[in-house]
């Protein structure tokens, strides 16, 4: 399964990120690339433990069936799942300077989210860091597949 523990599969996102162009349309979904990028990097603050994100009460079937189904094997719905506030709280700036900061990221997941840690997902709650890495690589893969990169 892909991850950001993997070397390949962050060099495959940090490449993509790369070819990101501001002006691109998204295929679906509200974001336009300028603001997903800083989505993305408030995503992997959080999963960093850099940001803090506060658990919602969404109840016992998301967190216990659909948990390991969304974070591995279902494919994610496009255009019809609204984020939570920490994850729209950076600001868009200067376009290659948050996709430089974005790279930053990826590359600085593996020290920073350590496999047997446990930080909190607003919809799932604790997650350890496997699935942090999973759910990381989905959301990224998810956002840039948007602007068809």
């Amino acid at each position: 399964m892909k991850s950001l523990y993997n070397s390949h599969c962050r060099e495959e996102l940090k490449n993509r990120v790369s070819s990101l162009k501001a002006d691109m349309q998204p295929l679906f979904g509200k974001m336009t690339a300028p603001t997903a990028v800083p989505h993305l990097i408030d995503q992997l603050l959080v999963a960093e433990g850099k940001k803090e994100s506060r658990e919602r009460n969404t109840g016992f079937i998301m967190k216990h069936i659909m948990r390991p189904l969304i974070i591995h094997w279902l494919p994610w719905p496009k255009g019809k799942v609204e984020t939570v506030p920490e994850m729209l709280e950076t600001q868009a700036g200067d376009f290659e300077q948050d996709k430089q900061k974005l790279k930053s990221l990826i590359d600085d997941f593996p020290k920073e989210v350590v496999a047997g840690s446990r930080r909190v997902h607003p919809a799932f709650g604790p997650l350890c860091g496997r699935e942090w890495a999973i759910l990381s690589y989905r959301h990224l893969d998810h956002h840039l597949s948007q602007f068809g990169v």
